[in-house]
């Protein structure tokens, strides 16, 4: 079975050391440099206050598109298409004035895409992404932690939240969408 069917079915894939530690590194300074735009998750919901919603902080990021990409196919055994990469940063002082603030986990959510990347720039076990079930379980059954430069990769259809450590003041990950080819 090829990587690409086993999570189309719902395994989650980790990838330690995704990046050369060069990339990882350019990539990380390069990200403190840049100007993220303000905006809030689930993007395709319309809030009239951003805090309502999960705020973020976004970049669109597509300076190693084509290393990312090329990597992604040979793990997966298969063409991909529709790539999108992201950077997202999240404040701890907008996640306490938000309802979506309350508790370690963000919204419960799938992805409009064939498959979903995270990869942390940051290290907290209590940072990350946590997996559910199904969307109206109150814990999930599978968490993340974040380690830098670990890539989790799983079905853009499997429920999935964010898990944001209060204990930093800001995270850093980023975010990758793709349908299969």
């Amino acid at each position: 079975m090829q990587l690409h069917e086993a999570v189309t079915r719902g395994a989650v894939h980790i990838e330690s050391n995704f990046f050369t530690e060069e990339i990882y590194k350019d990539i990380y300074f390069n990200l403190k440099q840049v100007s993220f735009n303000v905006c809030y998750q689930p993007s395709r919901t319309l809030y009239y206050n951003r805090l309502e919603a999960y705020p973020s902080h976004e970049y669109w990021y597509n300076r190693y598109d084509e290393f990312i990409v090329n990597k992604l196919k040979n793990l997966l055994g298969c063409e991909i298409k529709d790539f999108s990469c992201f950077a997202r940063k999240l404040y701890a002082e907008e996640l306490k004035k938000s309802p979506q603030g309350n508790g370690k986990y963000g919204l419960v959510h799938q992805d409009d895409m064939d498959f979903a990347c995270v990869l942390s720039l940051d290290e907290s076990v209590n940072n990350g992404t946590a997996f559910y079930e199904q969307a109206f379980h109150r814990a999930p059954f599978m968490e993340i932690g974040a380690y830098p430069n670990r890539l989790i990769l799983y079905s853009g259809k499997r429920l999935h939240s964010t898990c944001y450590d209060f204990n930093l003041n800001e995270s850093m990950k980023l975010v990758m969408f793709f349908n299969k080819g």
